[in-house]
C-alpha cells in the first residue's frame, strides 16, 4: 500500500516515517503562511525530500480535504498523519476527507508522547534542532540540537500538555541518505512566538 505522509518537517512527520520504515511513501506538505509560527520555506522542505530520497508533493493548504486530495492525486492508498499523544486535530472533517477522496487514514504515533518520540529518534542517531517556539519556552531554545538533556529540559516544561509549543527541524540520521545543509539564520517574531529563518550552504 502506497502511503502519503503529512509532512511538517520536525519531530512527529520524522518518528512518523520512522514508523513507516519498508512501506512506499510520499511526502506530502502543506506550505503555511510566512507570518505563522510552523511556516517552513519550500526550499528546505525540497532538501528534507531529496535527503530522504523520497518524492514530495504538494497541498494548496493545511487542511484535511486538501490534503487527502494530494494523497490522492499522488496515487496513496492512505494518508498518515505525524501527531503524537495530546495534540489535537478536527477528526469529523478529516474522516469526511478521507472518505471523499477513498483514502484510508493513519497514525503511526498517536500512542506516543512526544519525550518518547524524540529520545527514540535521538537514541537511535537522529539530528534535529529548535526552529521555532512559543511560550513557555522562549527564544533561547531556538537552534539547539535535540539530545538526551534537551529532551528532559523541553518535557519538563512542556509536560502532560505536548511538545506542540516548540518546533523542529529534522536534519539527518539513519533515514536521510545525506545530511540536509541547513543555517540557522536571525531569529524573528512570528504569530505568539519566535522562529529562526532558515538557509542552505551552497544557496
Amino acid at each position: 500500500m502506497k502511503v502519503a505522509l503529512a509532512w511538517a518537517g520536525g519531530l512527529g512527520s520524522l518518528a512518523s516515517l520512522d514508523a513507516l520504515r519498508g512501506r512506499d511513501v510520499t511526502l506530502v506538505h502543506a506550505p503555511l503562511s510566512e507570518g505563522s509560527l510552523a511556516h517552513l520555506p519550500r526550499y528546505v522542505v525540497e532538501a528534507q525530500a531529496a535527503a530522504l530520497r523520497l518524492p514530495l508533493a504538494w497541498a494548496p493548504a493545511p487542511d484535511p480535504h486538501a490534503l487527502a486530495e494530494a494523497a490522492a492525486r499522488a496515487g496513496a492508498q492512505a494518508l498518515a498523519l505525524g501527531l503524537l499523544r495530546g495534540e489535537d486535530h478536527d477528526a469529523y472533517r478529516l474522516a469526511r476527507a478521507l472518505h471523499e477522496h477513498r483514502v484510508e487514514g493513519a497514525f503511526p504515533v498517536r500512542h506516543l508522547p512526544a519525550a518518547e518520540a524524540a529520545r527514540g529518534l535521538v537514541e537511535t542517531g537522529h539530528r534535529l534542532f529548535a526552529r521555532a517556539c512559543r511560550p513557555p519556552f522562549d527564544a533561547s531554545l531556538l537552534g539547539r540540537f535535540l539530545d538526551a538533556g534537551a529532551v528532559d529540559e523541553v518535557d519538563a516544561v512542556a509536560g502532560r500538555r505536548g511538545w506542540t509549543a516548540v518546533r523542529f527541524l529534522a536534519v539527518d540520521g539513519p533515514l536521510f541518505r545525506r545530511r540536509v545543509e541547513a543555517t540557522a539564520l536571525e531569529p524573528r517574531t512570528a504569530g505568539d512566538g519566535w522562529r529562526l529563518d532558515l538557509g542552505l550552504q551552497g544557496c
